[in-house]
């Protein structure tokens, strides 16, 4: 008997992709509680001006007769094989009486298909700064430790520097893309940080002061990189980047260029939106549902 539903969406190509968790009890004997997680799209009609869904028959990724499982992060990354953006999504499993979780990372190669990345488990619930980035590559935090995986790993890998997460995005650079900015721990009593850039690809770490400065780094909240090249050992960027002092500001090669006060608090993401006369619109969202839009070219 089906029990619970969840839904979690995702913006694709114009038509939202919804992922969709539901549990139900067997009707064996211990009443053991399994689950299931398939997909379907939902596309917007202009006449109507709501959306439906494109296929009544969602299509199945996983199902478990003895396994509780949910949608834990989805998102669209580049598929380096594909060499295109593909929708993915990160499964937990967790069985009941025990103390481990697995993990399950896919894509959505058809309307009907799902492709399986990794799979591993681990011995906590993942829970801080997950970020499916370029590869598709899997990055998460947990206790100051760094992890990632992806279907070139071989299984998961550790960064090895002990830090404090503040991002976990991509740089558009040639020879180098995932990248992760935080406080590195350089003592045992972690009091002694110092900020810094950390790419995956080779294991190179820059002073963070080039994207933000450290002032910055422990109040910002979400932010996006416009623009990112190396020149003579160094990087200049452009970042946009949300504090929880409801600002946002524009940083070029770690200076501040321009700022914006934002109406809400706790912002969760920034996007950068082209409209139809070609114009650049900044789209901030945050955590109680609102969103708000600041013109890129006046900044207001």
């Amino acid at each position: 008997m089906a029990a619970e539903r969840h839904d979690k969406m995702l913006t694709v190509r114009g038509e939202v992709l919804a992922f969709q968790c539901k549990s139900f009890s067997s009707k064996t004997r211990d009443h053991r509680k399994g689950s299931e997680v398939s997909f379907y799209s939902l596309s917007f009609d202009r006449d109507s001006q709501s959306f439906s869904v494109r296929d009544r028959n969602p299509s199945l990724i996983y199902k478990d007769s003895s396994a509780e499982t949910d949608v834990v992060h989805c998102c669209s990354a580049l598929d380096v094989q594909q060499r295109q953006k593909v929708p993915c999504v990160l499964l937990r499993l967790c069985k009941k009486r025990t103390s481990a979780f697995k993990y399950k990372l896919y894509s959505i190669c058809t309307s009907t298909d799902a492709k399986l990345y990794a799979e591993f488990v681990l011995p906590y619930g993942m829970r801080d700064n997950i970020s499916i980035v370029h590869g598709p590559t899997l990055i998460w935090s947990h206790e100051n430790s760094v992890f990632y995986i992806s279907s070139q790993t071989g299984g998961v890998k550790e960064v090895p520097i002990p830090m404090r997460v503040n991002f976990i995005g991509e740089l558009p650079l040639r020879q180098r893309k995932i990248v992760i900015q935080g406080a590195q721990i350089v003592s045992s009593d972690q009091s002694n940080l110092q900020n810094i850039l950390y790419f995956i690809e080779d294991g190179r770490s820059f002073n963070s002061a080039c994207l933000v400065p450290d002032a910055y780094s422990s109040v910002i909240q979400c932010m996006t990189v416009l623009s990112a090249e190396e020149v003579d050992g160094g990087l200049r960027t452009a970042v946009l980047a949300a504090t929880r002092m409801k600002q946002l500001v524009l940083f070029e090669n770690g200076l501040p260029r321009d700022v914006c006060l934002l109406p809400y608090e706790q912002p969760l993401n920034i996007q950068i939106v082209h409209t139809v006369k070609n114009d650049c619109l900044i789209v901030v969202t945050f955590n109680q549902g609102n969103v708000c839009t600041v013109w890129k070219d006046t900044f207001q």
